[in-house]
């Protein structure tokens, strides 16, 4: 694998794009995400936050439903406005991290599309590696 490209954020890789030499077999643990295209409206309904850690030498990938993007205006009520600007979202897990002043990084947004694109997976959002992250994740 090579890099094609990094986007940086106060030094810190903020999105990282690969270009594989072999195409990946489609398998339970390996799917294709696709990009949003410019005016595409997926279903609020259809998205999951993504956490994928490392650890022990194994990848872990886990899926929270996230039922609807209001959830950025009661998160934002609830942590301040400072951690969410304008082109962010904010999908805290209320019930699990309202008392934390962080939450883990690496998390991502990807919803079902509908209509002509029924069946694919569409990348919403990828996690701030900001200190003081409170859930805020910047909108693709």
């Amino acid at each position: 694998m090579s890099v094609a490209s990094i986007e940086r954020f106060n030094n810190k890789s903020a999105v990282v794009s690969l270009k594989l030499k072999h195409p990946i077999m489609i398998s339970l643990y390996a799917r294709p995400i696709c990009m949003i295209k410019d005016g595409y409206h997926f279903s609020t309904y259809s998205c999951e936050l993504l956490s994928v850690t490392y650890r022990d030498g194994d990848f872990k990938a886990k899926a929270n439903n996230y039922d609807s993007w209001n959830m950025h205006y009661i998160c934002s009520d609830e942590f301040s406005d400072k951690y969410v600007g304008s082109g962010d979202v904010c999908a805290k897990d209320l019930d699990k991290d309202i008392d934390n002043d962080h939450t883990s990084s690496g998390r991502m947004i990807f919803c079902g599309g509908k209509g002509d694109y029924e069946g694919r997976l569409f990348l919403a959002g990828v996690q701030h590696l900001k200190r003081g992250n409170l859930g805020t994740y910047t909108l693709i």
